[in-house]
């Protein structure tokens, strides 16, 4: 997945038409995709149930990969990749509502 993201045409159109930073453009080209693809690994290796006995011994790692992602989606010891999209989220709405101050935090 994060190939496709990465190299996908109408994704980085996508994400260049956001009315955003350019340090969110950046962030969500480069870092998202890399982020996304760790949840894909670590899903698959529990889906294809490659975690029971005798099938794999890497299941140590993987739960530690489960801990790690969890860490970082919620921004536990980093900034986030939640707090990240809800930022980039507030800014495109500010933005798209012509800078107005007092953005409804429905929104969000």
């Amino acid at each position: 997945m994060r190939d496709e993201l990465l190299k996908n045409k109408w994704v980085q159109a996508s994400i260049d038409g956001l009315k955003i930073d350019i340090h969110h453009k950046k962030w969500a080209k480069e870092e998202l995709p890399h982020f996304l693809s760790d949840i894909i690994d670590a899903r698959n290796y529990f889906e294809k149930e490659q975690y029971l006995p005798g099938k794999d011994s890497c299941k140590r790692q993987y739960l530690d990969k489960a801990i790690g992602i969890h860490s970082k989606l919620l921004g536990i010891g980093c900034e986030g990749v939640l707090p990240q999209l809800l930022k980039i989220k507030q800014t495109a709405v500010s933005k798209s509502e012509g800078g107005k101050k007092g953005v409804n935090s429905s929104h969000l």
